[in-house]
């Protein structure tokens, strides 16, 4: 039988600062499976130039992967 996967807990980071999650009506994180990988998604609701910068995701035990984000407001 094959290994369940579980999601970890996470910290989002904007230029290397966390991301507060709380404000739902700014930042939404979430996570779906394909196959035997775990995909997590930020999305940014009403976003300016002020949303540019760096956003990384890192949990226990993952890689941090980071994407620059420049919005053309």
């Amino acid at each position: 039988m094959p290994e369940q996967l579980t999601p970890i807990d996470i910290i989002w980071t904007k230029d290397s600062q966390a991301i507060e999650l709380n404000d739902r009506t700014k930042y939404k994180s979430d996570y779906k499976i394909v196959g035997n990988t775990i995909i997590y998604t930020l999305r940014i609701a009403s976003v300016s130039s002020q949303d540019d910068g760096q956003y990384a995701c890192e949990g226990k035990n993952l890689p941090r992967s980071a994407q620059m984000v420049h919005v053309n407001a």
